[in-house]
């Protein structure tokens, strides 16, 4: 399920976000975001993931939120901890990009821990 992020009133796509990697028997699946850096911290998915998070507990039924940043990405594991994700590990040297390894850090939120108020901590 992959939504696009659109910056009004142009029209003009900045982002997107997705729930993907699902598995339906354990009521699981990824959240995925990415967001154009011109757009980074001005606030925008910080409002964008929060009906996102809702449709998986809500609609989709999902009982577990899984997302994995890269661990240089300190803005986007900032984000996860507003949502109340936890860490649950670090998996090192997971990605390989531009002739280098990157370690990818573990986050879950479980619906029984999430708020569901429409905001954040």
């Amino acid at each position: 399920m992959i939504w696009t992020i659109v910056l009004m009133p142009n029209d003009r796509v900045i982002g997107m976000v997705c729930l993907w990697n699902f598995h339906l028997l354990n009521h699981c699946a990824e959240l995925g975001y990415e967001l154009d850096p011109d757009h980074w911290r001005q606030g925008i998915m910080t409002e964008v993931l929060m009906p996102i998070i809702t449709y998986g507990f809500t609609v989709v039924g999902l009982n577990r939120l899984e997302a994995v940043p890269l661990a240089i990405n300190v803005g986007s594991q900032s984000l996860l901890h507003k949502y109340g994700f936890k860490e649950e590990g670090v998996l090192r040297e997971r990605v390989f990009y531009d002739g280098q390894y990157f370690d990818e850090v573990y986050f879950a939120l479980l619906k029984k821990d999430w708020r569901g108020t429409g905001t954040i901590s």
